[in-house]
């Protein structure tokens, strides 16, 4: 009895083909097998982190003996980067994967970042979903190009944030309670405004769909605000 240990697609290509496979016969271990196979995988061009972690899982639940600790090291792998990948493969659903125009975009980062908005708020995946079918919708139904400024997994991130942002700006919170870096600010799914903290600079970015005379107007809509606060601290000050 043989097990294939590497090569799974080249041999079913070439029984497709009837084409004779030349194979090397090797006593392996369990540990041998996951290892030789792992890494087989990780020649695969463009294999994404949610492929780790469903393979990673399946080995855990076929192999009953190793515990992700074990499987980390037999795999020269950290620990702590077998969990991310295990977590975040096994807690994002099919759904919302399915609804990325790329899923293998969606990094274990991103994908931690998603889960710690939806530890926040239990309501963050179905508004994202519900977002991201609305987004395809406007699109009648194609999908961006690569080259798109924005793409899903930036998208998707970005609404699964809204609602802090949202809560942030409606309470007029002090700079203080807010993300130290900055934060973005969306209005009907989509994403008007990115206010980014630097030292003591702000910077306020816009979507790069924004055409430049509206860009224009903006800026000095807001020099306006500006001037008319300041005049109010002046003579606030003065009193």
């Amino acid at each position: 009895m043989y097990e294939v240990a590497a090569g799974r697609r080249r041999i079913a290509a070439c029984l497709a083909l009837n084409i004779p496979v030349l194979a090397q016969v090797k006593e392996l271990t369990d540990d041998q097998m996951v290892a030789i196979t792992f890494h087989e995988n990780e020649q695969r061009k463009g294999i994404s982190d949610i492929e780790r972690g469903k393979w990673l899982a399946s080995v855990l639940t076929a192999r009953t003996d190793l515990t992700i600790t074990g499987l980390a090291a037999s795999l020269g792998m950290d620990r702590t980067t077998a969990s991310h990948l295990l977590r975040v493969a096994s807690r994002l659903p099919d759904d919302f994967l399915n609804r990325l125009s790329d899923p293998r975009k969606l990094t274990a980062a991103h994908g931690r970042r998603m889960l710690q908005e939806m530890d926040r708020d239990p309501t963050t995946l179905q508004r994202v979903m519900n977002a991201l079918d609305a987004r395809r919708n406007s699109r009648n139904g194609r999908r961006p190009s690569a080259g798109r400024p924005e793409d899903d997994v930036t998208f998707a991130l970005g609404i699964a944030r809204q609602k802090e942002a949202d809560q942030d700006l409606d309470q007029e919170s002090p700079l203080s309670d807010l993300n130290p870096k900055g934060y973005q600010v969306w209005r009907d799914s989509n994403r008007v405004l990115s206010v980014s903290f630097k030292d003591n600079t702000t910077s306020f970015r816009l979507p790069p769909e924004v055409p430049r005379d509206l860009a224009k107007r903006m800026a000095e809509r807001l020099a306006d605000m500006l001037a008319d606060e300041m005049t109010k601290v002046r003579k606030s000050t003065t009193k």
